[in-house]
């Protein structure tokens, strides 16, 4: 549904600003998140907080770390993270 809209808006409007390609951005992050029993994401001093099934997503016993970099950089690397998590079902 993102994707149909960005192209809509793209045939009526033209080019889309760096703005509103993030805001969709942050849709399907939020989206994808959701599809995931993702509950909560949160970055702080470099770590990410992702919060799924009252507990916070550890790597190797760590919470990831968010590469540095912009927003958009931030974002796309979060959209690649949480579409890497295993569904609800193969964790559990």
């Amino acid at each position: 549904e993102i994707d149909a809209l960005s192209a809509e808006m793209r045939d009526r409007f033209g080019p889309q600003p760096a703005a509103v390609d993030m805001l969709l951005d942050l849709a399907r992050l939020r989206i994808m998140a959701a599809s995931k029993f993702v509950r909560k994401i949160e970055t702080r001093d470099g770590k990410v907080f992702t919060l799924r099934r009252a507990e916070y997503i550890k790597i190797g016993g760590r919470l990831p770390r968010i590469p540095s970099g912009n927003a958009r950089q931030k974002l796309s690397w979060l959209i690649r993270f949480v579409e890497s998590l295993p569904n609800s079902q193969e964790s559990a």
